[in-house]
């Protein structure tokens, strides 16, 4: 690739090299070179170089070998089987990002053709020699066809000695991606997400640093080796392993857990800009305050330790830990009640005027305390209901207190999960 003599954004004097005039540490200049294509990006020998915005003002990304990239455009470039996309803030895998006018950039092996030719056409046209994903003696297209066609759902896949990946997109099309440091024959399928060999652990289609010998899984996308605890295939920073465990929620333990914890400290997930460069995920992140002797997650939202209760993992002051709990699960609505409130997780409300609290779920309709009513229904107080003499008749919401009974409306062509309280003056003896 020779140097593009328009590439204003980087330069080399022969000693050094310069990124919008800053020396660039890193760089050698002896092998430092513009691309011609972009005049964002330039490399040598030990890394690629992009041109940030954010106030670092460049990226540097090694652990790529620079000999044998491939470059298409201003924003994307590509080895024999990975494509990489450039967006000026980092660079990372492009396994679902839009490239041209409909199609999806996707990493190395994705063999459905039509949805990313303009990228494969480029490629071909520019390295005609390069038998990289895009040309059409890649030993690995019938292979990866073969088993996308085959799959029913994500997982580890083998043909010969080779191991490819599946993954399932959002429009239900399989993604191949093939695994060149895992060879069939040796690879262990752990789960749905990591496999190692004897040398090598991958998390789905990427090669992870962690010591194959003694990696684990803990259950889902959890997992630790004798040095260090691992979640969604990226190190838990600060995690002690041999303490380390997965935390899951009491009312569905096989549901995915956001919970963790070693004996230094309590985790929940969290989606983050991971290093400095490399975009963003869903990782494991510490608690602030938390006790790990006596955390566990309550659900998905919230969980406690003996001093606090935490929502998505930050305390809050106004629960109170020694008595929050649970009471109702109505679908997608999740309601907790303690001497403080009345709660719920999906939306992560407080209910206002509740602050008497200690609620407790008559029904999947009709919540009290003996001061107060709640409509589960319409997530309302009623404060003209007479708490005292408050009663629940069935469970489709009817109820009467001493001198109204309440019943469920439902407008027609309102879902059944929609509708309003209504009220009729109680009969005689009724």
């Amino acid at each position: 690739m020779t140097i593009d003599t328009d590439n204003h954004h980087f330069s080399s004097d022969g000693t050094h090299c310069y990124a919008r005039g800053k020396r660039i540490a890193q760089a050698d200049a002896a092998s430092f070179q513009r691309v011609e294509v972009s005049p964002y990006l330039a490399y040598d020998c030990r890394n690629v170089y992009a041109i940030s915005d954010a106030r670092e003002g460049l990226i540097v990304v090694p652990g790529l070998d620079t000999a044998a990239l491939y470059w298409a455009d201003d924003y994307v470039f590509s080895t024999l089987h990975d494509v990489y996309a450039y967006n000026y803030h980092f660079v990372e895998h492009a396994n679902d990002r839009k490239y041209a006018s409909d199609a999806r950039v996707v990493k190395a092996i994705a063999f459905r053709h039509r949805a990313f030719s303009p990228l494969r056409d480029l490629l071909l046209a520019r390295y005609p020699d390069t038998v990289g994903w895009w040309h059409p003696d890649y030993p690995w297209h019938a292979v990866a066809l073969r088993a996308c066609g085959d799959a029913e759902r994500s997982g580890y896949y083998s043909y010969g000695d080779s191991s490819f990946y599946l993954e399932e997109m959002n429009s239900g099309e399989m993604l191949a991606h093939y695994l060149p440091l895992l060879q069939s024959g040796a690879r262990q399928d752990l789960n749905a997400f990591y496999a190692k060999s004897a040398t090598q652990v991958y998390y789905q289609y990427r090669a992870i640093d962690a010591d194959a010998a003694s990696f684990v899984v803990l259950g889902g996308k959890f997992a630790k080796d004798a040095h260090r605890a691992y979640f969604n295939g990226y190190p838990v920073e600060g995690a002690d392993a041999a303490s380390f465990e997965m935390l899951p929620y009491p009312d569905a333990p096989t549901r995915a857990t956001r919970f963790a914890r070693c004996k230094h400290q309590a985790y929940v997930t969290k989606t983050q800009r991971i290093g400095k460069f490399q975009g963003y995920a869903n990782v494991l992140v510490p608690i602030k305050g938390a006790d790990p002797a006596s955390f566990q997650p309550v659900n998905h939202a919230w969980a406690k330790d003996k001093n606090h209760v935490y929502e998505d993992g930050i305390p809050k002051a106004q629960r109170c830990a020694a008595d929050f709990h649970v009471i109702a699960i109505n679908g997608s609505d999740i309601w907790a009640t303690d001497s403080r409130g009345l709660y719920n997780a999906n939306g992560r409300r407080v209910v206002k005027g509740a602050e008497s609290g200690k609620f407790v779920a008559l029904n999947s309709f009709w919540f009290s305390n003996g001061t107060l009513v709640f409509s589960a229904l319409t997530e309302r107080l009623m404060p003209s209901i007479d708490a005292a003499s408050f009663e629940v008749l069935d469970d489709q919401g009817t109820a009467r207190d001493a001198q109204f009974e309440y019943y469920v409306y439902h407008q027609p062509g309102w879902e059944a999960a929609r509708g309003d309280i209504r009220k009729r003056k109680r009969k005689p003896g009724g």
